[in-house]
């Protein structure tokens, strides 16, 4: 079986949806219930934006819909529209956050990262405060030296990180769509693919490049080794 050597890594990015809480075909069905409106094919076009870059967040994706899809052209009119979807999207999944649990093997694992001096960060599309409020809930707001979210993008969140010296030496990205693996690639981290909860199907491209694919945390965890053995 392969191992990874804890000593081969200084830090750990963490994905949100689809890693630490399995929110992702609930979101994928409010953005649908958000777009209600309009046809079935726009409709089809954009879930199938939505799921190809899970990690984007949902003023990102909503912009992307009415100037892509829907062809506004009007930047006030594009940013009016933006803010009710993204209005009406935050109205429809208040209630349904109280009922997300972890997943499989996230506390686990993140104890074994505390016992051997890794720091971890939450870098998500979702929204920032909505992901601080169920990080808190669940308890696990210790293992966490920060948890970040939009409405900043992935790439501004990292850079930030970067920038003030929170992310140094080499780095491990657990995500579980394109955009988490472009990030991974774009900060010279390891990928770890989860894939039990993905919606990113067309991915086959480029999984040769993934570091690791697993299919929850509980499975990561069993494989990470505190001793000197190789990754085999």
């Amino acid at each position: 079986m392969t191992k990874i050597n804890s000593k081969d890594f200084d830090f750990v990015i963490f994905d949100f949806d689809g890693v630490l809480v399995n929110s992702t075909p609930l979101k994928t069905q409010i953005f649908l219930d958000s777009i209600s409106e309009f046809s079935e094919k726009e409709k089809k076009e954009f879930i199938e934006y939505h799921k190809f870059h899970g990690g984007v967040s949902r003023w990102g994706k909503f912009d992307y819909f009415l100037r892509n899809i829907i062809k506004l052209e009007n930047e006030n009119e594009i940013k009016s529209k933006t803010e009710l979807l993204v209005s009406r999207f935050t109205t429809f999944i208040a209630d349904a956050l109280e009922l997300l649990e972890l997943t499989e093997g996230s506390l686990s694992l993140l104890q074994t990262l505390k016992k051997t001096g890794k720091k971890c960060f939450i870098v998500s599309g979702a929204a920032e405060t909505e992901v601080q409020a169920i990080v808190k809930r669940t308890n696990i707001e210790e293992y966490f030296e920060a948890v970040l979210g939009s409405p900043k993008n992935k790439k501004q969140n990292l850079n930030s990180l970067k920038e003030h010296g929170k992310i140094k030496g080499k780095g491990i990205f657990i995500g579980d769509s394109y955009t988490d693996y472009q990030s991974a690639i774009d900060f010279k981290m390891n990928f770890i693919f989860m894939k039990d909860f993905t919606e990113w199907e067309d991915r086959k491209d480029v999984e040769d490049h993934f570091y690791l694919t697993v299919g929850n945390l509980n499975e990561l965890n069993n494989i990470i080794t505190k001793d000197n053995e190789a990754r085999k």
